[in-house]
């Protein structure tokens, strides 16, 4: 636990200067900015972190373990810099993808779910010694991490889904038109 709050420590400057620059950037009517800022921020954050609990919650429950699980995920260092990191470089992507759409936000934020998933199977379990789609530890790790990463799935197309909703990207204004309060 002292780990976590040394690094809740270390994120205080950080924070102090987020908080200047939205009250900032917010006075001189950047919203879209702020916005695309929000959600890769949750993309890349908030969401990996929220992997992480879920994990570790499915497994005290009891699902983990009836689906071949055989611990739950570390939430201390250094484990847990592995899923922050990555999800933090592909919350990045996001918000360089979504500053050029202009329609189909769902259908993306499904899409940049089932990458990272295809990964996860093809690339890091294999790596990791548990074979394709983790089937060396029998059927359930593959259920597993699909249920351990729905959140993301979710939560990601969910914010993509409002951030475009009735007013487009983030109701930006329109060039030639006052902004909306």
């Amino acid at each position: 636990m002292l780990e976590v709050l040394w690094i809740v420590a270390a994120l205080q400057p950080v924070a102090a200067i987020v908080f200047v620059l939205d009250g900032v950037l917010i006075g001189a009517g950047d919203a879209g900015y702020l916005a695309l800022a929000m959600l890769v921020a949750t993309v890349g954050i908030y969401l990996p972190a929220a992997v992480l609990v879920v994990a570790r919650l499915l497994f005290y429950v009891g699902i983990g373990p009836a689906l071949g699980v055989t611990s739950p995920l570390s939430l201390a260092p250094p484990g847990v810099y592995r899923p922050l990191v990555w999800g933090g470089l592909w919350g990045i992507p996001l918000g360089f993808i979504l500053r050029g759409l202009n329609g189909h936000h769902k259908a993306v934020g499904f899409v940049y779910f089932l990458a990272p998933v295809a990964a996860l199977f093809l690339i890091f379990m294999p790596m990791g010694g548990m074979g394709v789609f983790g089937l060396k530890g029998g059927p359930g790790i593959m259920i597993h991490a699909l249920i351990v990463n729905a959140p993301y799935g979710i939560v990601t197309t969910l914010t993509i889904a409002a951030l475009s909703g009735r007013g487009g990207w983030a109701a930006e204004p329109r060039r030639g038109q006052a902004p909306r309060i």
